[in-house]
């Protein structure tokens, strides 16, 4: 789950900060989509811990 999650915000954080030639609107998205990202992956790492105390 972590590493989906980080995967995705990475994908995302790219084209935000304006690598990879893109334009105006693919740096737009990315940036209303890596703060959102950034929250929840918040909760994927509280359900691991969760996930991971159940394990024990």
């Amino acid at each position: 789950m972590l590493r989906s999650q980080l995967a995705a915000t990475a994908r995302c954080l790219w084209p935000a900060l304006g690598h990879h030639r893109a334009d105006a609107a693919q740096r737009s998205c990315g940036l209303g989509i890596v703060p959102s990202a950034a929250r929840d992956m918040l909760q994927v790492m509280r359900a691991v811990e969760a996930c991971t105390a159940l394990l024990r």
